[in-house]
């Protein structure tokens, strides 16, 4: 039997797109290998799809083609995977990212499409209401802000392509608006607003990262003008030392949390390079690096008199001098 199992798989879908099917010699160029290596593939996918189609077109030239039922007979999806998928696109929704909720719909969709068995689909989407109901998101009302879809698309379009941006921007410090040719870096989803993370295209500030609030750009044109991101830059290492969507020198901090709300803390991971120590009170002390106090401070007075700020020692002043 052939041995490589992601090849036969892969010939099996080729099987199956093609209306003629392949013959031999089609599948040795196509995955550049011997006459009998082809005939073994032939051989191995046999032992999947039993009912795979051999026929001859001009009576000397062997193809074989295998029915789009067979394979996706090969698919099963459970009702933990589904509800998991349904409760990402509640997810999506809550937090006005309409979009990428269509395009898990539509993935939803071509799955739910794979099933062939209308008794089994029906039991899977029934099985998977049930789920939803029992563990899904809560929903938080409260004001959200609209995204602009095509403003969205076209950020999507630039950063795939590498293509410079030019915005009309409002600042909402200032009241004004402004016009920025910018390089794009990605997309920033956080919990109060979602930004595009640019460098600005004349070297305004140099290198530097600006977070620009997405529903604030109010119209968007993708250039001819392409650029680079430095092989160096990372999304995921670029958020690491960030508390929130603040871009800031990290600093140390330390928050202690008292007896009372101990249980519940343990629960909570504040930071990825977070460490957290129980002290001999009961208490819970938390600590990392990372930068933005503003948010912190937000998230500080949630927790009332039940967290003290350790480190920075001089933290609330910082607000009280602004």
């Amino acid at each position: 039997m052939y041995e490589k199992s992601w090849d036969l798989f892969d010939l099996a879908f080729e099987l199956q797109n093609s209306a003629e099917g392949l013959s031999l010699d089609e599948i040795q160029r196509r995955y550049n290998v011997s006459l009998r290596t082809a005939q073994r593939m032939c051989a191995g996918l046999r032992d999947y799809f039993p009912n795979m189609e051999e026929y001859s077109t001009d009576g000397r030239c062997k193809r074989w083609r295998i029915s789009s039922q067979q394979i996706n007979a090969l698919f099963t999806f459970s009702p933990q995977e589904l509800s998991a998928l349904q409760a990402s696109v509640n997810f999506l929704e809550q937090h006005n990212l309409h979009e990428q909720a269509k395009s898990l719909v539509s993935l939803e969709t071509k799955i739910k499409s794979l099933l062939q068995s209308k008794k089994r689909k029906r039991s899977l989407e029934d099985e998977t209401e049930a789920l939803l109901k029992i563990e899904g998101l809560a929903f938080r009302p409260g004001p959200q802000f609209h995204l602009n879809a095509e403003i969205l698309n076209a950020l999507r379009t630039a950063l795939l392509n590498k293509k410079q941006i030019k915005i009309k921007y409002y600042n909402k410090n200032s009241g004004k608006y402004s016009h920025n040719t910018l390089e794009p870096y990605g997309i920033l989803y956080s919990e109060r607003n979602h930004y595009l993370l640019a460098r600005h295209s004349d070297n305004y500030y140099g290198q530097q990262i600006h977070h620009f609030i997405l529903h604030n750009i109010e119209q968007i044109n993708i250039l001819e003008l392409s650029y680079t991101i430095p092989d160096s830059f990372n999304l995921t290492d670029y958020c690491q030392d960030m508390f929130g969507a603040f871009k800031e020198e990290p600093f140390d901090v330390e928050w202690c949390f008292s007896p009372e709300v101990a249980k519940e803390v343990r629960h909570y991971i504040f930071h990825p390079t977070q460490t957290m120590i129980e002290n001999k009170d009961k208490s819970i002390t938390v600590k990392f690096k990372a930068g933005g106090a503003l948010e912190m401070s937000w998230y500080l007075y949630m927790w009332g008199n039940m967290v003290e700020v350790i480190k920075p020692v001089d933290f609330w002043d910082w607000f009280d001098e602004e």
